[in-house]
């Protein structure tokens, strides 16, 4: 998935493998509920 998001909050829902995660502000990132540190 690729796109731009606005000020407003964005949610993403989806089924699958995160091959690749991206982004050039800092954000709450949650699989399952459970908070996820992708930099470590």
């Amino acid at each position: 998935m690729t796109g731009r998001t606005t000020r407003e909050p964005d949610s993403y829902a989806f089924t699958g493998e995160i091959a690749q995660f991206e982004t050039s502000a800092p954000v709450d990132t949650l699989i399952d509920g459970e908070r996820t540190d992708f930099d470590s």
